[in-house]
């Protein structure tokens, strides 16, 4: 792995030493970016060295427990018979100070005699926060944080609110036509948006921890909920690694739903959260199905539990909803939903087609729920949204 980003100059001109520091964290964010579909539950993160003004060597974390991005980096250099004394570091996270299953990063760049590191942001996990830090600078180690740091927090929105809030990071998944339907009254909706953004939707599936649905759903659609590696194109390598499938997560407060259904099939792990002392626990769990029991609350189980629980039972950091009006509206309505991903398709559906959201309780201007644009771009024929809901004004 050789790197050929060594930027000393522009159009010959010699860059300043600030120009040249973030030319290389920028190379480090790429990197972590590689990541992408692999390191969970762990954050992405992407390093590199520099010694003379000159990449020595370069890497990212590529899956949980297996070597961290510094380890990678320094033993890249040593590949190619680079000397890492006096060298920099630039890493998109503060580097670990504890035992887990690997070793302390912060311990491996000291013994390879780096001399300067430069961080995009500290690491909010408990562990570390700080302590790695707090190790390089008693090594007499120069320490630099917050590079990036805005870029850096966009390689790992869902391990940051883990670490610091508890829950997952929650992104919503929806297709809908112009008129903002997103099924026939029948319930038909295959399909409304294109191919090409289906296709994006499995690099979605790719990169979260888990998907989760409600029972209506699956009675309904009976999906599959499942990453099909062909569809990742250019990125199906993986770095070399096995696709990874996301937890499948179905609510069914009801108890509705039987283990013959094929969300439960062994393409990938599946959960289900039923109502305590479910009659039903016993026969998903001897189908290989996990099984979480929570409280109900007003009539449906209680969505803030199983968020959290998602969280601490399954360390899930990006968690997509795909699922129905009912179920996306209850999340919105109650302020879960971090992120929308709307794929809009060039149809009419007309006026007896199924709306987006279940939000009967909005009735004037007043109780809107007001968003913010973050990116609209081409796919196909279609468009793809992104958008964040705006804090509810008080």
């Amino acid at each position: 792995m050789k790197s050929k980003h060594n930027p000393q100059s522009r159009m010959g001109r010699v860059l300043p030493p600030i120009m040249l520091d973030i030319s290389f964290m920028a190379r480090a964010i790429e990197l972590a970016k590689k990541g992408l579909f692999t390191t969970d539950p762990n954050p992405r993160v992407g390093a590199v060295l520099v010694k003379e003004g000159q990449i020595i060597g370069e890497g990212w974390h590529q899956k949980a427990g297996e070597a961290h991005a510094e380890v990678i980096a320094i033993a890249n250099a040593k590949e190619q018979q680079k000397q890492t004394l006096g060298a920099t570091c630039y890493v998109t996270l503060e580097p670990c100070s504890h035992h887990g299953l690997t070793a302390p990063c912060a311990d491996a760049l000291i013994l390879a005699g780096i001399n300067r590191v430069v961080i995009a942001m500290q690491d909010p996990n408990p562990k570390v926060q700080g302590q790695g830090i707090a190790k390089l600078k008693a090594a007499q180690i120069e320490v630099e944080v917050g590079m990036m740091e805005q870029e850096a927090r966009a390689l790992n929105p869902g391990f940051i609110q883990r670490m610091t809030l508890g829950r997952p990071y929650v992104m919503m998944k929806l297709a809908m036509s112009l008129d903002g339907r997103t099924a026939m009254q029948s319930g038909e909706s295959q399909w409304i948006s294109s191919a090409e953004s289906r296709e994006d939707v499995q690099r979605l599936r790719a990169r979260v921890s888990a998907i989760l649905t409600g029972s209506e759903t699956v009675l309904h659609d009976n999906p599959r909920m499942t990453v099909r590696a062909e569809s990742l194109g250019y990125q199906q390598p993986l770095c070399g690694k096995q696709t990874r499938q996301p937890l499948r997560v179905v609510i069914d407060g009801q108890q509705r739903l039987t283990p013959e259904s094929t969300f439960f099939n062994g393409e990938a792990q599946a959960l289900i959260f039923l109502p305590i002392q479910s009659e039903k626990t016993a026969l998903f769990k001897q189908q290989g199905v996990l099984v979480e029991e929570v409280a109900m609350n007003n009539g449906h189980l209680d969505l803030e539990a199983i968020l959290y629980r998602l969280s601490q039972n399954y360390q899930v950091n990006e968690l997509m909803i795909e699922a129905g009006a009912q179920l996306s509206g209850a999340l919105l309505k109650a302020g879960w939903v971090d992120q929308l991903e709307i794929y809009m398709a060039p149809k009419i559906l007309g006026d007896n087609a199924k709306g987006l959201f279940h939000l009967p309780e909005i009735d004037c201007m007043k109780d809107v729920k007001n968003m913010q644009f973050s990116q609209v771009r081409s796919i196909g024929p279609d468009l793809k949204i992104t958008c964040h809901p705006l804090p509810e004004a008080h």
